[in-house]
């Protein structure tokens, strides 16, 4: 009788909640395996756990909207179930979930990002059915299918037989007028747009503003449409003066643009000791090739952000071999020359004038384990290397990661004195240098094999001589 009693309870509160909540199938369901864990073996006790089942069949298979009334609605199961997780918050555990969503949904975000999660939801948002059909999610699908067309557009325009076809050169044209030329970025005013809109918008001060698009102070109201400048390089009135020209020097320096050689004196004098000395000591090898360094004068010169004083330089990777080349590309590690193009660095650190170079992270752990080779030693290497960090911790180092420098490093350089040249007592220290080898690469060079990569064979069987 006890174990009846308990039954009957159990189904009735089972049923009534299943009322409350409007999922009486699933509550019903749990009372059976509730029931089948009972130890009854009364008659009465199986009738009752065979009538539960048999009204479960009943109430989900045949009508159950019919048996507990109206079922609620999707969207209003979901309100309802975040009001009762709201009020189970309160107290104790609503600070901490506060204080999660404070961290996670910044109050202040970037315009950028809030656009871009706009966009994310309203992606997400029509997906559904019922919004598919929607004016908004009607123009994100054909914005989406114009971008997708240009896409094709601009890969079908990499291909020769299309280059001078019509639909090509409106879109050269087209993304030569919306590209930032020397890392000036300009802007479309809005509607009803002010100064000090566009200034917050853009976070710069309303004077840097106002002088960069030589705007008096009683402008306060933007003209709608007209393009504004909002981002500036810090090299903008950057020039050359009493420039030098670092002509072609056959076998040992090949110019990829001549007439953009322009540089001060300091960095053509370095550039000539070093790749000479290098050359000497391997004449069968291949020559150093240099991209831009800056035009004469000096100024912007594009695509490059900086190159306007005469201080940057763009120079090529030295390869173990194969054919002279004149241009730069792509390094591919099995022709990578890491010990002379360590010798290089070598000997440009050693003027004390080399600010920063940007190399590819892939290609400086082979830089380091050649200069582990050439004699240096790990705490030497700290303060010049970041390869053994990670890819974006630069820590002040010298040699440092940045994307788009897998086929040439840049280097700055920084003027030692007033008229900015190498002087002669440095000359022969740069020869010294960059002209220096150990026992261990002069070994392996008449052995004939490749000082290169770390991991490879050659490195592991001199790594312990």
């Amino acid at each position: 009788q006890c174990c009846e009693t308990l039954m009957r309870q159990r189904i009735v509160a089972a049923v009534d909640e299943a009322r409350r909540r409007a999922n009486a199938c699933d509550m019903m369901r749990s009372a059976i395996l509730r029931l089948g864990l009972c130890d009854c073996s009364s008659p009465s006790g199986r009738w009752v756990r065979d009538c539960l089942a048999a009204l479960v069949a009943i109430a989900c298979v045949s009508a159950p909207a019919a048996t507990y009334g109206t079922k609620p609605t999707k969207r209003k199961q979901v309100r309802k179930a975040t009001s009762t997780a709201h009020r189970k918050t309160r107290g104790k555990t609503r600070g901490k979930t506060q204080k999660h969503r404070r961290r996670k949904n910044p109050k202040r975000l970037s315009a950028k990002r809030r656009a871009q999660r706009r966009q994310w939801a309203m992606l997400k948002r029509c997906k559904q059915r019922r919004f598919r059909k929607t004016r908004a999610c009607r123009t994100l699908h054909r914005k989406q299918r114009k971008q997708a067309k240009l896409k094709t557009l601009k890969r079908r325009c990499r291909q020769k037989r299309y280059r001078r076809t019509r639909r090509c050169k409106a879109l050269r044209r087209k993304l030569r007028l919306n590209r930032s030329i020397c890392g000036l970025g300009r802007a479309r005013a809005r509607k009803r747009d002010t100064v000090a809109k566009m200034a917050r918008r853009y976070r710069i001060s309303q004077r840097k503003f106002r002088s960069w698009n030589r705007l008096s102070k009683r402008t306060r109201r933007l003209r709608r449409g007209r393009r504004y400048v909002v981002k500036r390089s810090p090299f903008h009135n950057t020039r050359l003066h009493g420039g030098q020209l670092l002509s072609p020097l056959p076998g040992v320096i090949a110019m990829q643009r001549p007439e953009r050689g322009w540089g001060k004196a300091l960095m053509v004098q370095t550039l000539r000791t070093v790749a000479a000395a290098i050359q000497k000591s391997a004449p069968s090898r291949p020559h150093l090739v240099i991209g831009d360094i800056s035009k004469r004068g000096g100024g912007c010169l594009p695509p490059h952000k900086s190159h306007r004083g005469g201080l940057d330089v763009d120079i090529g990777y030295y390869y173990l071999g194969g054919k002279q080349r004149r241009w730069l590309s792509k390094t591919p590690l099995r022709i990578f020359d890491p010990d002379r193009t360590w010798q290089l660095l070598r000997g440009i650190l050693s003027t004390g004038a080399m600010q920063y170079a940007f190399i590819d992270y892939g290609l400086q752990a082979h830089l380091y384990a050649a200069a582990l080779r050439a004699g240096a030693s790990p705490k030497s290497l700290q303060k010049i290397f970041q390869y053994p960090r990670a890819r974006h911790a630069v820590h002040g180092t010298i040699i440092r990661h940045l994307k788009g420098h897998a086929d040439h490093m840049h280097l700055r350089l920084r003027c030692l004195d007033k008229s900015c040249q190498l002087p002669a007592p440095l000359q022969k220290r740069v020869t010294n240098a960059a002209a220096r080898h150990t026992l261990r690469q002069r070994r392996m060079s008449i052995v004939g094999l490749s000082a290169g990569r770390p991991g490879s064979r050659a490195a592991k069987k001199w790594a312990f001589h």
